[in-house]
């Protein structure tokens, strides 16, 4: 059976897309605000009381100065890491120039240094590109899953497992996290992880997850190979 499309089906279809993308821009501009205010926000506020301190200091004990500063300067050292952070999870550096697996294992090793967590990457060199139109999806795909992670996991170890059958190009990510139960209501994490069911759907690609409480969280993003490249 062909089903035909019309002018108002391709009219409507056209309609949802632009609908999609409005709320999708929504949640990212909400979610960058919470990053900045949890974080380098919250840092420059601290930062403007410890000058409050300062000034006290400077009046009362002179000699307790040169401890006080060294703390500012490390607070400022850490609102300028956490910057560089939210910066680098909007702009990573370019793919089409370092090349995709390269851009991956800078953030894998930006992502440890951060937070703390320690990531162990399996991803063989010789292992075949997603073609060029799927390469930043992937990548951002990686990046919201582990964001997702240290966020809400609670993780203190993560998987991420790279490789591809004849069909689709898979990434596996397991953490040892407080996992969650899939048939209780949306928890938070289930907003960090519908966003990425939605990002693999519109390349044609699936999410699967496995997750018990307690157990930590196991994700599969499936993308279709197709005609894949080398790097």
């Amino acid at each position: 059976m062909t089903t035909s499309i019309t002018p108002e089906s391709a009219d409507q279809a056209l309609q949802a897309l632009r609908e999609q993308l409005i709320r999708l821009e929504g949640e990212l501009r909400a979610q960058i605000a919470r990053d900045l205010h949890d974080g380098p926000v919250q840092q420059v506020a601290a930062a403007s009381l410890h000058l409050a301190y300062l000034r006290r200091i400077q009046e009362h004990a002179p000699y307790l100065l040169p401890d006080a500063i060294n703390d500012l300067d490390e607070q400022l050292a850490r609102t300028m890491t956490m910057l560089r952070n939210v910066m680098y999870e909007l702009r990573p550096p370019g793919i089409a120039e370092y090349g995709l697996y390269t851009i991956i294992r800078q953030y894998i090793e930006q992502f440890e240094a951060s937070t703390g967590i320690n990531v162990s990457l399996t991803l063989p060199n010789d292992l075949l590109l997603p073609t060029e139109a799927h390469q930043y999806p992937v990548f951002f795909m990686l990046q919201e899953a582990l964001i997702n992670i240290r966020k809400h996991a609670q993780a203190t170890e993560v998987s991420v497992t790279f490789c591809a059958d004849d069909v689709n190009f898979i990434i596996d990510i397991t953490d040892n996290g407080r996992g969650f139960d899939r048939t209780t209501p949306p928890a938070p994490t289930s907003f960090g992880l519908t966003g990425l069911a939605e990002r693999a759907a519109r390349i044609g690609g699936t999410l699967e997850i496995d997750s018990q409480p307690g157990h930590g969280t196991h994700l599969s993003i499936l993308v279709p190979l197709e005609a894949g490249e080398t790097e």
